[in-house]
């Protein structure tokens, strides 16, 4: 084959790997064109603070700015493109990205090896193969995680290129890198800042860089830049930066890392990793001590320094990813040396080595991506108590953008816990956009939101808001039903609204007030109590679909405390 063949097989190749990264990435949306993620809702929503300029209860304000570049790519976006739409689109396009990086990193990092393209290559698809998950975050969703990732593969390899070429404008260019992931995801920067700290070191004892004055001059600015690019913008998020117990994501998982990557990447890696040490590949073998001792120091201790569990577990994810390429070469070093010592024989080895390598590669990705679809995604409802005490607010007030959000009100600390509802799909006939307890009769005080805990006996007024999307023929009865611990139905408040359903007209926002008392019966015990809501026909039990609907046709709407108990 010549060498203009090779190229374009070659180009051909990466192409083919991207477009496959991106379609894996994208699968979430195949059948959901909104976000996955309430890290997803929550960062739209501050995008749009920049626009309304108005306060909302959906985050503390530091996240302004130490996400400031990843916040303000999404308020640009909104401003050219319908963003509850596009934003779909934007991990599968920060994935190629990233594999586009990681492949020049690795590329660069082995060259001079035999198979350096195909091992960059490799290195693509074992990082793709990565799981993704609401707790641990990942490629499927497009969060200030996702997007540092192509820039932190690209600060790897100015800083490997600066350390061998020895060109200071290199050193340059990876801290204006790392000046540029720290505005965009200060905890990628912080792990970052860790790897590039401990490769230092290793240069250094190795006798690979010398300790001397230039060095000092460049490693300094270096690394005070790095802290330089947390602190300026927020010394008290700063400092929260540095400390991580147990519970900083709810639910906290604890992850087998093996189970996790899979049993055959995991031992490649492993060979990949006395790989690295064996060839001086120190970043790479930095990155994977960082990331483990991190991992087993929560493990052990139920906290860390510097980078939170869930985090430290992807970035050791991506360094075991990027360890299955130098894995890899160790095969073919290893067939290379029983080639060497049969060679007065003949060799089986040496006439099947190719085959055996893209075996290797094969099993280890199948493995890899074995159950990448199906990987359990963390469904927050799920957890007792993670949408407990939950109040309705509005994200904004252009109700077309943004429908609801349920926050799990914790005040202590600022500590909030958020969960956002996806808009409606427009196939459904009608969106319920939420409700307001506008009243409780036991005071006199009608017409007012009520923060006390309504006890049994009293009458409450609540307002429900629908919108129709399109025209419906029947007069549906709306359900309201109220579900104890045990999920199962403690009352209802069900109602024909104030207009008859049939009469709602399409893009119509409607107010339907109702007023009912709440049962004075030993069987309504104190305690919280989860409301779901939906519209209907008794007669025949058609029930209209609506978004956010589980397998009982029921949608979750809130939840509210009756009796003497304490909600907090």
């Amino acid at each position: 084959m010549g060498g203009k063949q090779k190229s374009v097989y070659k180009a051909v190749s990466l192409i083919g790997v991207l477009i496959f990264l991106f379609f894996m990435t994208y699968s979430p949306h195949f059948d959901y064109s909104y976000r996955l993620h309430a890290d997803e809702w929550a960062r739209i929503a501050a995008s749009e603070r920049l626009n309304h300029e108005q306060a909302t209860q959906i985050h503390s304000e530091p996240i302004q700015h130490t996400e400031m570049l990843f916040i303000r790519l999404v308020n640009v976006m909104s401003r050219f493109s319908d963003i509850l739409h596009s934003y779909q689109y934007l991990a599968a396009v920060f994935a190629v990205l990233s594999g586009l990086a990681l492949f020049a990193l690795v590329l660069y990092s082995t060259r001079g090896f035999q198979h350096s393209f195909l091992y960059s290559l490799f290195a693509v698809l074992a990082f793709g193969s990565l799981k993704s998950n609401t707790n641990l975050l990942g490629l499927w969703f497009f969060t200030p995680l996702t997007m540092a990732i192509p820039f932190l593969f690209l600060y790897s390899l100015a800083l490997i290129a600066a350390v061998r070429e020895k060109k200071n404008w290199l050193f340059i260019i990876a801290v204006l890198l790392l000046f540029i992931i720290a505005l965009i995801h200060p905890l990628t920067a912080m792990f970052a800042f860790l790897t590039t700290i401990l490769y230092f070191a290793f240069l250094i004892c190795s006798k690979d860089m010398k300790l001397d004055r230039n060095l000092g001059y460049i490693i300094l600015p270096f690394l005070a830049l790095a802290l330089i690019s947390l602190i300026f913008f927020d010394v008290p998020g700063t400092l929260r930066f540095f400390y991580f117990q147990y519970g900083w994501t709810d639910p906290q998982i604890n992850y087998n890392i093996i189970m996790l990557f899979g049993v055959f990447p995991a031992l490649l890696a492993v060979a990949g990793f006395y790989n690295a040490f064996r060839k001086r590949q120190w970043f790479f073998f930095s990155w994977a001590i960082v990331g483990l001792v991190l991992v087993t120091m929560f493990q052990v201790l139920k906290f860390t320094y510097f980078v939170p569990y869930t985090r430290a577990v992807y970035y050791l994810l991506i360094g075991l990813a990027v360890l299955c390429a130098f894995g890899l070469d160790y095969a073919s070093d290893f067939m290379k040396k029983l080639m060497f010592r049969q060679q007065r024989k003949k060799s089986i080895i040496g006439e099947h080595s190719w085959k055996i390598l893209a075996a290797i590669a094969l099993i280890v990705l199948l493995n890899a991506y074995a159950g990448y679809s199906s990987f359990h995604k963390v469904d927050f409802k799920s957890f007792d108590g993670s949408l407990k005490n939950a109040s309705l607010y509005r994200c904004l007030e252009n109700e077309e953008r943004f429908v609801r959000e349920v926050e799990r009100c914790v005040y202590e600390d600022h500590n909030k816990y958020l969960s956002f509802i996806a808009p409606d799909h427009e196939d459904f006939p009608v969106s319920f956009l939420g409700y307001e307890l506008t009243g409780v009769d036991n005071s006199g005080l009608n017409n007012e939101i009520m923060d006390e805990n309504i006890m049994p006996g009293d009458k409450v007024e609540i307002l429900y808001k629908w919108k129709a999307r399109k025209s419906m023929e029947k007069d549906y009865v709306v359900f309201v039903h109220f579900l104890d611990n045990d999920r199962e139905m403690a009352f209802n408040n069900d109602h024909m609204p104030d207009r008859p359903a049939s009469t709602w007209l399409p893009g119509e926002t409607i107010i339907d007030r109702q007023v009912f008392t709440v049962p004075d019966s030993p069987d309504i015990p104190s305690g919280q109590y989860d409301m779901k809501i939906g519209l209907w026909i008794p007669e025949t039990e058609e029930i209209v679909p609506m978004a956010g609907q589980g397998s009982d046709m029921r949608t979750f709407i809130g939840t509210i405390s009756i009796g003497d108990e304490d909600i907090g």
